[in-house]
């Protein structure tokens, strides 16, 4: 493959007599490839990349190192234009209609295409989303629940609502239970550009039907009533 005159690891790499590069050259000839300038043009790309002092550079690599110079590296860079914009296999794209009937199952008949897409990506590229590190995840996306020491003017936005000035509490961060207990609202997440809390789950992850409710759709700052319940 003429992937491999890119390949730090292979004996084709920036090699201007490979075989593969010719049969490359002759089958795209309408593009006019300057075979001259393809050997001065390889033997100094290569010195270049290795300057870098990167271990192993991918292709994407070696196509922004060398468009920083797109007028002394003209034919490599066309080139790799080809490469990267031809697909190499149709595989991925058949395993989208494979992995279909196992992610749509019954059970999931009223998925939306949103998340269905989402599902489907996970299932095809389950490789990449097995490395995907869940307690960093979750750091990521915990509950948005800034105190006022922590906000710009150190306090929650104050609004006139009706006949008295009212502003969001860090005391909604939790909710009194049956038992008289508190627990966290993990759900609720509270913008301080926007001062409007959100059901963020609703928001993602949540149904059609479930991004057309308020709090995930537009969020509300109705102080006295948006999380009495």
């Amino acid at each position: 493959m003429i992937s491999e005159i890119f390949n730090p690891s292979s004996e084709d790499y920036f090699n201007s007599k490979s075989t593969k590069l010719q049969n490359f050259i002759n089958h795209y000839k309408y593009f006019q490839f300057n075979s001259i300038s393809i050997v001065s043009e390889f033997s100094t790309a290569k010195s270049l990349i290795e300057s870098k002092n990167i271990l192993k550079p991918d292709i994407y690599f070696i196509l922004k190192t060398l468009s920083e110079l797109p007028s002394a590296f003209k034919e490599t860079l066309k080139i790799l234009t080809i490469l990267l914009t031809l697909p190499v296999t149709t595989a991925t794209n058949e395993r989208f209609f494979s992995s279909l009937k196992r992610v749509k199952s019954f059970l999931r008949s009223t998925t939306g295409d949103e998340r269905l897409c989402d599902l489907m990506v996970i299932n095809v590229e389950g490789e990449y989303a097995s490395h995907v590190n869940l307690e960093e995840a979750v750091d990521i996306l915990h509950p948005c629940h800034p105190l006022p020491a922590e906000l710009k003017n150190q306090e929650f936005p104050k609004r006139k609502q009706g006949d008295w000035i009212r502003s969001f509490h860090e005391q909604n961060y939790s909710k009194k239970i049956a038992s008289g207990d508190f627990v966290v609202r993990n759900l609720v997440f509270y913008s301080p550009s926007e001062d409007k809390v959100y059901c963020i789950v609703c928001k993602l992850f949540g149904t059609t039907h479930s991004k057309c409710n308020q709090l995930a759709k537009c969020g509300s700052n109705d102080w006295r009533h948006c999380l009495e319940n």
